[in-house]
């Protein structure tokens, strides 16, 4: 995990898998054929150091130390942010946080990805969100990076692919 002083000037989008067994990430992971089935944002607010996540308890914030502690990251990338830009992005995450965990979106993007569907068949639309739908969010509206699909069907693995094709130029 980053420290607050490691943190200023960059958002941090990580990458992570539970530390215990957990049979949706297992699943997750053997879908996408990745060590890591879950993306989140890290940052410093406040001069803590937050996770910012969408995760079965929902859209939250959580302390960077307590999320280690049920949590590997297994890698991530740094990306530039300005004081007026990530004063837009913390108040972005304001507007997003408490929102419910998109199970059935969950499902859907999981299907698209064994079929090859254009259309997540189960999404619910903003009401309810994932974490990659979060993640991929504030990266279309903060970072002007975009999918090639609407963000109701981008997972996990989409979002490391464009973020190394992206940043390798």
């Amino acid at each position: 995990m980053h420290t607050a002083q490691s943190l200023q000037g960059f958002l941090f989008v990580g990458f992570s898998r539970p530390r215990k067994a957990a049979p949706l990430s297992w699943l997750i992971r053997k879908v996408m054929g990745t060590d890591f089935s879950h993306v989140f944002l890290q940052f410093t607010r406040n001069g803590q150091v937050l996770i910012f996540e969408a995760s079965l308890f929902g859209v939250r914030y959580t302390q960077a130390s307590e999320f280690k502690k049920s949590n590997i990251t297994t890698h991530g990338f740094r990306l530039r942010s300005s004081r007026p830009l990530q004063d837009l992005i913390n108040r972005t995450c304001d507007v997003i946080v408490g929102r419910k965990y998109g199970y059935k979106q969950l499902i859907g993007i999981l299907l698209a990805r064994m079929f090859s569907l254009k259309k997540n068949i189960v999404s619910k639309g903003l009401g309810r969100q994932v974490c990659s739908e979060t993640v991929g969010f504030i990266l279309e509206s903060h970072f002007n990076i975009k999918f090639n699909k609407s963000l109701d069907l981008v997972d996990p693995l989409d979002i490391h692919n464009v973020l190394m094709r992206k940043l390798s130029k």
